[in-house]
């Protein structure tokens, strides 16, 4: 059983901070640490080693002046080598002449911060390269994806009309609704039938399906509520059908489609939720984090909650399911024991 409990945000970014300096490294690590998880290299061969971890640092901070090699060097084979080659660089020197900052640029280093470093600007120019580094890799992610569902020309004026890629990445709750249905593992006549009919659905109820994920049939919505309602009004017009509601912050990409705005899901979330619903029996299966955010919409006198109740596991905030089927008296859950 998949834990649907809220999820953690995730690793911190990594940092590699290169410098013979002891001082400097741990200056470095003081201003960073608690916002990224900071690697330190005393050399450039410690540097290139550390490199080629996995994953990857997320940005190189990289002194210039080192004994064994400098940091033109480090950053020249960095650039030689597929892996790291990618690995955004920015120099950190008491080094101040204008041509040896042209070579770093030509070399490939995307800034030039001067010591004794300004803390403020250092913490800010970090951040801003962090962010461009993580925005770069969710484009990459999502043009992968979406080139299996747009046409070539849909998908060159998405990525390459413009210099910059015309996607808004944002981070939102939202409630999702993932739906198990025959129809959707039938022909394709059959599919598109029932991803047309799941669109219409959401749409009444103010959200929208994300026509994206290939292997799962998911409405975003954003309210609790209105998932909710849509899944209850998708369960009376379907059998047997099988649904998993999950309130969570998600990483989503907005964009113009070719039917208009749409909206589809960067994270894990649909893969959890897949492996959920088939645990699930038929009916609408809410996470804990769907059932706190719904609890009073359930316990309302014009709330239908049309499902007999189970616990799966020994209490709700362990992240279990907690599930509801047709014989459940209207308005009222309570919890059975399981055999």
């Amino acid at each position: 059983m998949p834990d649907l409990s809220p999820q953690d945000p995730g690793p911190l970014p990594r940092i590699l901070v290169v410098d013979d300096s002891p001082d400097s490294l741990w200056l470095m690590s003081q201003l960073l640490e608690g916002r990224y998880q900071v690697l330190q290299a005393a050399s450039g061969q410690e540097a290139l080693a550390l490199a080629n971890l996995d994953p990857a640092p997320d940005l190189l901070l990289l002194d210039i002046v080192m004994p064994d090699m400098d940091g033109y060097e480090v950053l020249r084979r960095l650039r030689q080598v597929p892996r790291t080659a990618g690995i955004p660089v920015a120099f950190m020197t008491s080094l101040t002449e204008r041509e040896q900052q042209v070579l770093g640029r030509e070399l490939g280093a995307i800034d030039y911060l001067t010591k004794p470093v300004d803390v403020r600007e250092v913490i800010q120019r970090v951040e801003s390269h962090v962010g461009a580094r993580r925005r770069a890799r969710r484009l990459e992610v999502l043009g992968e994806r979406l080139a299996r569902s747009l046409s070539p020309g849909e998908w060159e004026t998405l990525f390459r009309g413009t210099a910059e890629p015309s996607v808004e990445l944002v981070e939102a709750p939202v409630c999702l609704v993932l739906v198990c249905a025959a129809a959707l593992n039938g022909t394709q006549e059959e599919r598109q039938a029932m991803r047309a009919n799941l669109a219409a659905l959401a749409a009444r109820h103010g959200g929208a399906l994300d026509r994206f994920e290939r292997d799962a049939s998911v409405l975003i919505f954003d309210e609790p509520a209105a998932a909710l309602n849509a899944a209850r009004a998708l369960q009376r017009h379907g059998e047997g059908l099988r649904m998993v509601l999950h309130d969570v912050h998600a990483e989503l990409a907005r964009f113009a489609g070719p039917e208009g705005i749409e909206r589809t899901l960067l994270g894990g979330e649909a893969e959890r939720l897949a492996l959920a619903c088939a645990d699930a029996g038929p009916g609408i299966t809410l996470t804990p984090a769907a059932y706190a955010a719904l609890r009073g919409e359930l316990g309302t006198a014009d709330s239908q909650v049309v499902f007999t109740s189970r616990w799966v596991g020994a209490e709700l905030t362990q992240g279990r399911l907690l599930a509801y089927s047709a014989a459940a008296p209207r308005g009222h859950v309570e919890p059975a024991t399981v055999d």
